[in-house]
């Protein structure tokens, strides 16, 4: 099956709605053609991160979730949108095809998946702390190194 064909099952079965903003996709008139609200082909998990062409991993998605998407973890980017979605303006700003307003919506994602991140990394740094052993008044001296061989510190 060629890939227009499998990706016009695929939108067909989502009713021609994005996976991500559930706005109401369309084909492009002419061969390149291309507008934020035209359909494309969307790897859940990215080829980026090893995802592959099996069916279960495509979902048609509009071309500016497909762009904002890029290589980043589906989980994370859905909850983002949610968060932007909650703004009026952005919401309604999503598909436009103004640069200036578009490159501004860029931001702000940019600037949640920086955050985002961020709070990721903390936490995956708080849990490889955890799991260090704690040292010890009592761990320290049973290494046997004895106070007095300890070189001075010279100010």
């Amino acid at each position: 099956m060629t890939n227009i064909k499998h990706l016009a099952h695929i939108s067909r079965d989502q009713d021609f709605r994005c996976i991500y903003c559930h706005i109401r996709m369309r084909w492009p008139h002419q061969t390149h053609e291309i507008k934020p609200t035209t359909v494309t082909k969307e790897h859940i998990l990215a080829r980026h991160h090893k995802g592959g062409d099996e069916r279960e991993n495509l979902a048609a998605a509009c071309c500016r979730c497909n762009v904002m998407k890029s290589n980043i973890d589906t989980e994370l980017f859905i909850s983002i949108l949610e968060k932007l979605f909650q703004v009026e303006f952005i919401r309604m700003y999503w598909h436009t095809t103004d640069r200036n307003t578009s490159r501004f919506i860029r931001k702000i994602f940019q600037y949640e998946i920086d955050v985002a991140m961020a709070r990721r990394d903390k936490e995956a740094a708080a849990r490889v702390f955890e799991q260090t052993p704690k040292y010890s008044l009592d761990a320290l001296i049973a290494t046997g190194v004895p106070f007095d061989e300890q070189v001075p510190i010279v100010h």
